[in-house]
């Protein structure tokens, strides 16, 4: 009796967890993008996973809040303002600069091998094809902009104009006669997590690829050979 129990209980919890992660992966997470620039830039990203939402704002003025809500009710909020940062002196800003550099120096040297891996034609052109496909799947489905813009060298806003001309859903009306800004914009659209790790394990295991990843394997075994060769020295 015991035995049937735990198990059941084993079924249910394992139930529960599969039905989680399909969940996760096949529910539709909507988010919405927007933002204003008028004296100051402000935006805003939210998104919607079936009960729970986290929604994200920044302000040039206001700084950063992150903010989680399920089923409606707020869970957490996390704000953070910007504050001045203190200048380094003189000295702590160049020994900074010295290990700063060396330890970039030393982080190219160690790529170096792996991305001349990636510098195969085929696998360039399947990584583009299945980046493509990602933009198309994440794309927003509602753009919208609208305000009014004018920059102090007309010929931005002459580029604005054309811009508009062929986009004709943007909705900012450009301004000749004097520098103003005065805009808003939304993006709205939905992303399925399902398909993103479709198109990344059909890119992973394509045959395009599982070379590459074997080069960059190899090549990374033997750099890590050499570094151990030159750190530890024979003693004859």
């Amino acid at each position: 009796m015991g035995l049937e129990l735990l198990g059941l209980v084993a079924a249910a919890v394992l139930g529960l967890l599969v039905s989680g992660i399909l969940l996760v992966l096949f529910l539709p997470v909507r988010y919405e993008f927007g933002g204003t620039w008028c004296d100051k830039a402000a935006v805003r990203l939210a998104a919607r996973l079936g009960p729970a939402v986290v929604a994200a704002a920044w302000g040039a003025e206001t700084g950063s809040r992150v903010t989680v809500y399920v089923c409606g009710l707020r869970v957490r909020a996390l704000d953070k303002i910007q504050a001045s940062r203190k200048e380094p002196g003189p000295s702590e800003r160049k020994s900074k600069g010295g290990r700063a550099e060396a330890e970039a120096k030393e982080k190219r040297r160690s790529s170096l091998p792996g991305l001349a891996a990636l510098a195969d034609r085929r696998f360039l052109r399947r990584l583009l094809e299945t980046a493509q496909q990602v933009v198309r799947s994440v794309a927003p489905r509602v753009c919208e902009a609208s305000g009014v813009l004018g920059f102090e060298d007309p010929y931005y806003t002459g580029l604005l104009a054309a811009a508009r001309s062929v986009f004709p859903r943007i909705g900012i009306v450009p301004e000749f006669a004097r520098e103003v800004r005065d805009v808003c914009f939304r993006l709205e659209g939905r992303i399925i997590l399902a398909v993103l790790v479709y198109h990344a394990a059909r890119f992973a295991l394509s045959g395009e690829a599982r070379p590459v990843w074997k080069q960059m394997l190899r090549q990374r075994k033997a750099g890590q050979k050499l570094a151990t060769g030159r750190a530890s020295p024979v003693y004859k």
